[in-house]
């Protein structure tokens, strides 16, 4: 319940000044659903390769996990690079996109 103290639209202010948004996660995304903003962030801070580089290729990697239903890394991997990643790069994404669905009970074929 959004207080008459909390600010506009349910945000709440922290003591840093950022803002907590009513029913934002802070543990870890719902069981059973892709989130590819929680994998690039890891991917990110693993291989340095930025915020945006990230994304795509964990999206191109959820893209080929979707489309043949399955986990293979190999297969990630070599799908990752063609868009663009180094070798290094493409098997961190494979890696933690394997991971996260084998934690968060995430099910490529859906």
């Amino acid at each position: 319940m959004v207080s008459q103290e909390d600010g506009p639209s349910g945000h709440v202010p922290s003591s840093a000044g950022s803002t907590y948004v009513s029913g934002e996660r802070v543990f870890g995304p719902p069981r059973g659903t892709f989130d590819v903003e929680w994998v690039a962030r890891e991917v990110d801070r693993l291989t340095g390769a930025g915020s945006a580089d990230a994304h795509d290729w964990v999206a191109t990697a959820w893209d080929h996990a979707r489309r043949t239903t399955s986990l293979d890394a190999d297969a990630i991997s070599t799908a990752v690079r063609a868009s663009g990643a180094d070798t290094r790069a493409a098997d961190v994404v494979a890696r933690h996109v394997a991971a996260y669905c084998a934690a968060y009970d995430v099910d490529p074929a859906g």
